[in-house]
Formats: C-alpha cells, structure tokens, sequence
C-alpha cells in the first residue's frame, strides 16, 4: 500500500534527524536503500545520504570527510535545483542533524548552505511539496536547535533563518520577522 510506504519513508527520514549514533543511522540508511528497489528518484538521494554518512574505512569512529565533503559539493553545486519534496525530506532531515555538530564547523557550516540553497529553490519555485517540507520539517526543526546550549550552532542556525526570512514570499510564517533584519 502506497501510503505505509509513505509513512515508513517519512519515519526512517526523521531518524536521521534524532539518531546520533553511527551504527543505528547505518541501520537507518540502510532501510531507506530498500526503497531505492521500488522508487527509481530515490536511488541518487540514497547515494547521496550514504555519503553525506560515510565513515573512514580506516579509522574507527571517525567520519570520512572526503567522501562527505564531495556528497556536499555535489549537492550544493547542482543537484539541489534537480530534487523534490520527496527526495528532499530525508536530506533536510539529515542536514538538521549535521547543522547541530559543534564539532565540525566544515559539516555544519556545509549542512547550512545546503538548507540556504533548499530555502533558495522552494521560493523561487513555490513548488507546494518544498513549502510543505520547509513548514512540516524545516521550520520546527531549526526552532529546535535554536535551543542547542552550544553558540556556534545557534549562530548557524540564526543565519539560516535570516536567510529564508530575506527570501519571504513563500515563507509566510516568517513574514512578520523582517524587521528584524538589518537593512
């Protein structure tokens, strides 16, 4: 059935938002491969996703950021323009995770960008899938971490929402904060 497939999508995507842990979201990556067998636009953004996770074959624990930088570079050179809501919603949710990681200011700050060039083509498009994706998803998930304890992240995130705020048009829950803008 079409819409428990739906949902078991849209659940696996929002783990990769919560789950910290490397075994479990390889756990979760992997359920999300299985829809790449049953939804053909899937399979780039599953790539996508299992990049953007890498970790070094080398070293235990430790993150392969070459395979990681380039899954950015990738995303933030072209693909953005290409996705769709559906191909979005796991992507979102992982960047939400990534822009948390005070550790990593290469990660988060390339996390940022590619929520900037999301927020960039939802209102440019006014496609009613990415609006859904930023009011479902993006939006309650960056009023999240603004309650992250850590300054670097809520900067980020802070630079995030001045970024869709000055983009306005179809964010209207943000048109009342363009004042606070500085001109």
């Amino acid at each position: 059935d079409e819409s428990i497939l739906s949902k078991a999508y849209e659940t696996l995507s929002q783990l990769l938002q919560t789950y910290r842990g490397r075994q479990v979201r390889s756990d979760v990556l992997k359920c999300l491969e299985t829809f790449s067998t049953i939804d053909e636009p899937s399979v780039t953004v599953i790539n996508l996703l299992l990049s953007l996770n890498a970790y070094s074959a080398v070293r235990l624990e430790e993150p392969d950021f070459d395979t990681r930088i380039s899954a950015f570079n990738s995303l933030n050179t072209d693909l953005w323009k290409k996705m769709s809501g559906k191909q979005w919603m796991p992507v979102i949710h992982n960047l939400l995770f990534f822009v948390q990681d005070e550790g990593e200011l290469s990660i988060r700050t390339n996390a940022s960008l590619s929520i900037k060039h999301f927020l960039d083509i939802t209102a440019e498009t006014g496609n009613e899938a990415l609006i859904m994706c930023f009011s479902r998803i993006l939006l309650p998930g960056l009023k999240s971490c603004l309650k992250a304890k850590s300054e670097p992240v809520r900067s980020e995130v802070m630079n995030i929402f001045a970024h869709a705020i000055e983009k306005g048009g179809q964010f209207s829950s943000l048109k009342d904060m363009t004042v606070l803008l500085a001109s």
